[in-house]
């Protein structure tokens, strides 16, 4: 590495620069390019082989077609040699040429006169400008994964991506999972795939779940990691974020890894201040014990013909959470914290997972994989949520996922390839240790806080479950016709969604106080049985044309989704009656076509600069959650005011007022409630447009700067409305905000609110529709980006991004005038940015540093006010609907108009390797959160006397000591 290119290094990383390239979203990467005669004619017939220990079969080749252009495509990640040879020319090899997944890289040829036998070997710098794919990506290789101090987790991978927005990790280099999602795309349509071999296999798509509890990667079983942002091609279904695992394979020499980090309250120092103590935090998340251990062996069992692959990997963390405890008096009305018992919340993670790579001919080859997992998210989200432990719940996951995969080079323009995979997965959320049956979930209005039991809804993860099953099974055939100049690709993609869950809430229900008095209950329609199966089909061609500087993306996709209910039989809850559903055929049945289109064209012919196009269709996937089926037909909750009379906080029937919704319970046939429009037809399933302008350019060997501009569109968002009610069915009334001077209206008349008349109280009447363009939700983008993988072992990648989303639902105001209020939003270009940065350096001795920046925005600060009827009866002349103890919610801050503080975080490794023989020890010291940042991230959003009061900040720095082993 010069001297130049190390000041440049270190100039980007101090720049909080960043990195994700745009590239390919399938896994497989390619090697293409032109090849010459010494006068510069192109030259068909030759015969281009790439080998890398990598591959099973040991090599791939292709023919230059009439135009002198070659394709060898389908390639695993790993260093490549390229040998060119053609009779009467001698034999040319290019050595070092690098590949991630999901990379093209250009790799030109020219051969002189001469000897077959006479070979010209050329090393130089790996490509780094992929010139010929459009879709955003960001890759980690291996040696990234285990070089960074980050919690190996899968979403924690994502935060990396300066596109992606998302809170930073609060856990100080725990193992804690984080939401994913991008500005540009919803957090709902996050998946995870892992690639089987030669077919991407979808495992789940879950948003938080997916993310944090369902499935979280085996690190030790992972050979890159790529995350795409967008743009797409045909082969894919959405245009969410998409996280594809690319899962370690064996070798035909022995080779092992093992490894061994964690950290105790011991190592953890303290940032609590007086600001924070000011806002009523106690004091910052720290460490009980965290830890991880991991190992994994590879191998042959026969060389060149049968590999196989096993890893196993334990790894958890309990945190300690100041100024939560739990409840002294549990079971009663009353919280009293028990400061002998501290709560911590606990995750736990293990994975063991066995793999067989057959190349059973020169031409087949077969991969076959299996791993089981369980995990538990005890006490789930209690760092983030203001409550007592006892209103949390525990997660507990186990899955199981067998793949196989199938490839078969016909010829080395002919290409088969096939895939199955079924996610088979158990979950349960059951009650805290404490919690019995009967205690029953209470909320205090004016804080928000929650405690006795879980109850935040009937569904996920705001109840409990009991015997949920989640199963995805996918299968994929696809075809590839590869010459020179293009590459063909159709194939089709099946997937289906046999799911069942029960969800309960105890006692059926919620009560609310205010000031510790009561003041109404939440009724819900407990328990909750839900079976479904929903069938996914896509049909898609693609081509990758190439015409000299110009490689064209066109694609096109047929997407098809049908939803089943099977028969349902609830029992009878506190509430509700027994309930039966019969089966349904035919629930949903929506079909879509989506075009994408790309371009990328060489600027200057010398695969250093390319400019690149991408606009695309993408449907919003549903997954397995079949809307419409006949057990959510019904009104699940309803909320009745009560006067406690008597004051032995038991809400009896005569304390009660009528229901917030008279239809409570009632089963409704599926049609009466969702829009035809919505469950069937052509082109009537949500959907996003992407449009992408990029430039990319290699700036110096092994390093290269982007430059991107992205835009989302929605389309067939669909609303809900009530029929039985129009905006003349409401009232005006006006309050005064409390006098409060971080509140923009302190003090003064806030008016446009509106109560329904008591003539209409209770009826309600939901009618599922499409908005068409009543609403509207866009997204523009700026990503300025760098990546850099220099000879010495040193990187760098990261970025900033910028962002700017408009959402406008003023036209589907259509019930309540006062939900005109705040209708339209915008999270503007300055509020909306993001810096962020990683890499690793090399130092003398065999001893490394690398490090992770990030910069993140603050999140908006809500205000959400509860009106009583006796401060809206003034204005209003009345008593609220609902009755003398009715409430309202109103916001006293507009979205996005006030922000938290910025979060800056760095985390620093440094490692120290020393080599025997074969095998490489490696010892790690990491310091998360190196200058103790005391930022806030979530706080009390509800208006009151502990509004913004910080309910969890980043943990204070702490030590990890760790240990790596290879051979």
């Amino acid at each position: 590495m010069t001297g130049r290119t190390r000041v440049v290094a270190l100039v980007v990383s101090c720049a909080f620069l960043a990195l994700p390239a745009i590239s390919a979203a399938q896994a497989g990467s390619a090697i293409t390019g032109v090849v010459r005669d010494a006068s510069g004619g192109v030259l068909p017939g030759v015969t281009v082989e790439a080998g890398s220990p990598a591959l099973i079969e040991g090599t791939r080749s292709a023919v230059t077609d009439g135009q002198g252009v070659y394709r060898i495509v389908d390639l695993r990640p790993g260093a490549y040699r390229v040998t060119f040879t053609l009779q009467g020319f001698r034999s040319l090899v290019r050595d070092g040429v690098v590949l991630t997944s999901a990379f093209t890289a250009t790799v030109n040829g020219t051969l002189e006169v001469g000897a077959v036998e006479e070979t010209v070997t050329v090393t130089g710098e790996a490509p780094v400008v992929d010139t010929q794919n459009v879709s955003a990506r960001e890759v980690f290789t291996r040696d990234t994964v285990e070089a960074l101090p980050i919690a190996k987790t899968t979403g924690v991978w994502a935060s990396l991506v300066p596109a992606i927005r998302q809170p930073i990790a609060t856990d100080a280099g725990a193992t804690g999972g984080m939401d994913v999602g991008a500005t540009q795309s919803e957090r709902s349509q996050a998946e995870i795939t892992v690639h089987g071999g030669s077919a991407d296999i979808r495992v789940v798509r879950e948003g938080m779940e997916a993310m944090r509890g369902v499935y979280s990667m085996n690190r030790v079983d992972t050979q890159e990691i790529t995350v795409q942002m967008g743009g797409n091609p045909a082969e894919a279904e959405t245009g969410g974020v998409r996280i594809n695992i690319i899962p370690r394979e064996g070798a035909n020499t022995l080779f092992g890894t093992f490894e061994l980090d964690g950290t105790t309250e011991a190592f953890q120092g303290s940032n609590i201040d007086n600001e924070l103590r000011a806002r009523g935090l106690a004091g910052t998340p720290y460490v009980k014990q965290a830890y991880n251990a991991g190992g994994s062996v590879g191998g042959p069992i026969r060389q060149d013909k049968l590999w196989f692959f096993g890893s196993y990997r334990r790894w958890g963390s309990e945190l300690w959470l100041p100024g939560k405890y739990f409840n002294k008096t549990q079971g009663t009305h009353l919280y009293t914290p028990d400061l002998s018992r501290p709560a911590f919340s606990s995750d736990y993670y293990g994975s063991a997972t066995s793999r067989v790579t057959w190349a059973a001919t020169g031409k087949q080859k077969f991969n076959f994989t299996f791993e089981y997992a369980n995990n538990c998210n005890c006490v789930i989200r209690l760092i983030a949520l203001n409550r007592a432990p006892e209103a949390t719940g525990d997660h507990l996951y186990h899955h199981r996922v067998p793949q196989a995969s199938w490839q078969y080079a016909r010829s080395n323009r002919l290409l088969f390839e096939g895939g199955f995979s079924w996610y088979r997965g158990l979950g349960d959320s059951e009650a805290v240790e404490g919690v019995s049956a009967d205690h029953i979930a209470i909320r205090e209005l004016t804080t928000d806080f929650r405690w006795n039991a879980r109850a935040d809804n009937i569904a996920g993860t705001g109840a409990y479950a009991r015997r949920s099953m989640q199963n995805n099974l996918s299968e994929r055939f696809n075809v590839s016709y590869v010459t020179g100049s293009h590459n063909l690709k159709t194939g089709i993609w099946v997937q289906q969604w046999p799911n069942f869950a029960e969800y309960f809430v105890n006692g059926g229900m919620l009560e609310n106080f205010r000031n510790g008095v009561p003041t109404s209950v939440v009724l819900y329609a407990s328990p909750q049985y839900q079976e479904t199966m929903a069938h996914n089909i896509g049909v898609y061609a693609q081509d990758q044309w190439t015409l000299r500087r110009l490689t064209l993306n066109l694609g096109l996709r047929y997407d098809s989704y049908r939803g089943y209910a099977r028969e349902v039989n609830a029992p009878a809850g506190p509430f509700v009656p027994a309930r039966h559903f019969d089966e349904t055929d035919d629930l949903t049945n929506l079909k879509d076509i989506n075009p994408r289109l790309g371009a990328a064209y060489d600027l200057f012919g010398n695969g250093r600069t390319a400019v690149k196009g991408f606009v695309g269709r993408f449907i919003v996937g549903q997954a397995g959650d079949v809307p419409s089926q006949p057990a959510l037909a019904v009104v699940t909750s309803a909320t009745r005011t009560w006067t406690d009379r008597n004051g032995d906080f038991v809400p009896q029937e005569s304390e009660l007022g009528p229901l917030s919704n008279s239809r409570f319970g009632s089963p409704r046939p599926e049609a009466l409630t969702v829009d035809k429009d919505v469950r069937f037809g052509w082109g009537n399933r949500a959907y996003t447009w992407q449009g992408i302008v990029s430039v990319d350019h290699e700036l110096l060997p092994g390093f290269g700067v982007q430059l991107a501009y992205y835009r989302t569109w929605w389309g067939n968002q669909s609303f809900t409305e009530n029929l039985l009610v129009s905006p003349s069915d409401f009232d005006e009334y006006c309050i005064t905000a409390p006098v409060d001077p971080r509140l923009p209206a302190s003090g003064q008349r806030v008016c446009g609110l509106y109560d329904v008349k008591p003539s209409r109280f209770g009826q309600v009447d939901s009618f599922q529709s499409l908005a068409g363009d009543r609403m509207k939700r866009i997204f523009d983008g700026i990503d300025l980006n760098v990546s850099g993988r220099f000879g010495d072992g040193a990187t760098v990648g990261g970025g900033i991004a910028f962002g700017n989303t408009v959402t406008d639902n003023c036209g589907i105001a259509v019930d309540s005038p006062q939900d005109r209020r705040y209708c339209r939003t915008v999270y503007g270009w300055s509020d909306d940015v993001q810096f962020k940065i990683n890499g690793t350096y090399p130092l003398p001795w065999d001893l490394r540093v690398s490090y992770v920046f990030q910069s993140v925005a603050g999140f908006p600060v809500l205000g959400s006010y509860v009106v009583t009827s006796a401060l809206a009866a003034p204005s209003l002349g009345r008593n609220f609907s609902a009755g003398a103890q009715g409430t309202s919610d109103v916001a006293l801050v507009e979205p996005y108009t006030m922000f938290d503080d910025r979060t800056n975080m760095l985390d620093l490794r440094f490692s120290k390797r020393v080599r025997v023989r074969r095998t490489s020890i490696t010892g790690n010291v990491d310091l998360s959160n190196v200058f103790n940042a005391n930022t806030p991230q979530y706080l009390n959003t509800q208006y009151g006397p502990q509004w913004l009061n910080v309910t969890n900040a980043l943990s204070a720095r702490v030590v990890r000591l760790g240990v790596q082993v290879g051979f």
